[in-house]
């Protein structure tokens, strides 16, 4: 089957997560396709957003990334980057994904990306994808029962029926 595309489309969601003992809530806006991140005032004439990354807005600040880190975190504006001074370095760096697996198959420490950080990362991706299917209705998560609480329609797509002659 082939499939085609006559236009670009694109998606904004919104997740909210709740707070997790000291961590506070935090919330996360994905804009993908044609839908771009608004150009933050911070963000001096003359620098431009990266293609693919990140705008992350704190309570102190921004920072601004490309996809993956490319091109490195900056805090905006130029002004705060300029006085940040970075900590000590305290966290391992990583040797690439690759190698982190292949010591990790041989019995070292866990990959960065191990199935403890992998599942919920692919977990929040898919309920983007579910929360598209029901436009404008919020969906509440139950990550204990593994449904939506508030929307019963939906859960249909999590766990589906087998088709006939089939059972889980």
């Amino acid at each position: 089957m082939l499939g085609e595309f006559s236009e670009i489309t694109g998606c904004i969601l919104r997740y909210e997560f709740p707070a997790r003992g000291p961590p506070p809530p935090v919330k996360i806006t994905w804009f993908d396709g044609n839908k771009t991140v608004p150009r933050p005032e911070e963000l001096e004439e003359g620098h431009k957003l990266p293609d693919i990354g990140a705008v992350v807005i704190g309570d102190k600040g921004k920072i601004v990334y490309g996809s993956h880190g490319a091109g490195g975190a900056k805090l905006i504006p130029d002004a705060k980057m300029k006085a940040y001074q970075p900590p000590a370095s305290s966290i391992p760096r990583s040797k690439g994904h690759y190698a982190d697996w292949i010591a990790a198959a041989k019995g070292g420490k866990p990959a960065g990306s191990n199935f403890d950080y992998g599942v919920p990362l692919t977990e929040v991706a898919l309920l983007g994808n579910l929360a598209l299917r029901f436009k404008g209705q919020k969906l509440e998560w139950d990550a204990q029962a593994q449904k939506i609480a508030n929307f019963a329609d939906a859960n249909r797509f999590i766990h589906p029926l087998p088709r006939k002659g089939w059972a889980w």
